[in-house]
């Protein structure tokens, strides 16, 4: 029986927190001019880019598999297993300040797969 495990770690996304700044004099007392094309406000993100960084992604995925000769044929028979520890790392999250870090997708759970497959 030949086994096969797959380990991945991705490093964090970049975090961010958007919020609207009102009113649209302020902005324009600070910038010296109106807002460009008459905009009613802008989008500020208040964290500084580089410093925040979402959690890793650590995952496991693991192959079983068989190899039955029969003559010149022969059969694999396999069982995949996705991320077999099972984890839940946040893959994406909510960057405006009112629902700030709220999960939107998360790591799929465990999956298990079982194929085969006939050379001849």
């Amino acid at each position: 029986m030949a086994t096969r495990l797959v380990s991945s770690t991705l490093a964090g996304f970049l975090v961010s927190a958007l919020t609207v700044v009102l009113p649209p004099h302020a902005a324009a007392q600070s910038l010296g001019r109106p807002l460009a094309g008459g905009a009613a406000n802008i989008t500020a993100n208040i964290v500084k880019p580089g410093t925040m960084y979402g959690g890793r992604l650590d995952q496991v995925d693991m192959r079983f598999a068989e190899i039955l000769r029969f003559g010149v044929r022969r059969v694999s028979l396999n069982l995949d297993l996705y991320n077999a520890l099972n984890g839940n790392a946040v893959l994406q999250q909510s960057n405006t300040f009112g629902n700030w870090q709220q999960p939107q997708g998360v790591l799929v759970g465990r999956a298990v797969r079982v194929s085969t497959q006939y050379s001849f």
